[in-house]
Formats: C-alpha cells, structure tokens, sequence
C-alpha cells in the first residue's frame, strides 16, 4: 500500500502503545513486521483496533485519526483523478495529432512518382507532378 495508509497504521500502533493498551514490545514487534512486510498494515490495523476494542478512552482518539487519514486519502485520490484527466487530455491530442501526420505521409507518399512515371505524365525528370493540378 502506499504511505499514507503505512503512516496511518503507524500512528495507531504508536497510540496504543502511547496509551497504554498495547505492550511497548509488542507494539515494537507489530511495527517491524509491518515495516519488513511480515504482517500486512490491514491485518496490524486490525490487530490495534482489537486491542484497543471496548475501551471508552481510546474511541474517540480512534475516529479522529481514521478521520485524518480518510481527509488524506480523499484528497490523494482527487490529485490521481485530476492527474488521470490531464494526461488523458494529453493522450487524445497526441493521438489527433499523430493520426493527422499519419494521413499527411499518406498523402505525400502519393506524391512521389518513379523517374518513368514522371516522364510519361509530362513533367521533366526529377520534379514532381502535382497530384492537384489539371495537367494530369
């Protein structure tokens, strides 16, 4: 997962340890595992909240960081969505841009006749016909 979800997971190990509802080694021990990928942050999340379940004084401390890190998560998720337009945007007009030159090629590759064919239609050798002239 990403930072913020691991800061997240991090503050509420560190709170329980700080509140003492989780033993400081025990809470060292679930912060390793979190951090060398032992355990995943949903499960350590889990975890915490199970220790810290029942308890009064540890709720509403419990909403106000899931509440922080809900705020981040929304606003990450609005700069992913702005950012995936953009590009898009960008994407669109490239491939505009790109089809055009595709049929400009196509339209010059037309223009270019072997020596033969230029003599036989009436040019001098070496310049090319026009393919919207009326000579033709």
């Amino acid at each position: 997962m990403g930072k913020p979800v691991q800061r997240w997971t991090f503050e509420l190990i560190k709170e329980a340890c700080c509140q003492g509802v989780m033993d400081f080694r025990v809470a060292a021990n679930l912060y390793l595992e979190v951090e060398e990928g032992i355990v995943g942050e949903d499960q350590a999340r889990i975890t915490v909240r199970h220790a810290l379940r029942g308890l009064k004084r540890t709720e509403k401390l419990l909403d106000v960081m899931d509440e922080r890190y809900f705020v981040e998560a929304e606003q990450a998720a609005k700069r992913a969505t702005t950012t995936f337009r953009s590009v898009s945007q960008t994407i669109t007009a490239l491939e505009r841009e790109h089809a055009y030159s595709e049929k400009v090629a196509q339209e010059m590759r037309s223009w270019v006749f072997s020596p033969l064919e230029s003599t036989r239609q009436g040019t001098r050798q070496g310049r090319r016909a026009c393919p919207y002239s009326n000579s033709q």
